[in-house]
């Protein structure tokens, strides 16, 4: 079925972001660091059964072996927060 129909195993390649915010870094933000979002111009994510297996420039991304077996979303040049949730 695919991580589309919400079945969660296999690979998802989220393509066509504009921006991709990472938060990338350890613990919670203060000060001077809140303005480290770690954006990545013209990014992707890939998505390996639900969890986040690769985010970066959109070509490195692409580049990736699993990347081409993968289900294709592009989210038509918009922002994607790549993010966990426990």
């Amino acid at each position: 079925m695919g991580i589309l129909s919400g079945d969660l195993s296999g690979s998802l390649l989220i393509t066509g972001a504009t921006q991709v915010l990472t938060l990338r870094g350890r613990g919670p933000r203060r000060g001077a660091a809140l303005s480290n979002l770690g954006i990545v111009k013209d990014g992707a994510v890939l998505v390996r059964d639900g969890r986040i297996a690769a985010v970066g420039v959109r070509s490195k991304v692409e580049a990736l072996p699993e990347a081409h077996d993968a289900e294709k979303l592009d989210v038509g040049w918009r922002g994607v927060l790549a993010g966990f949730v426990r």
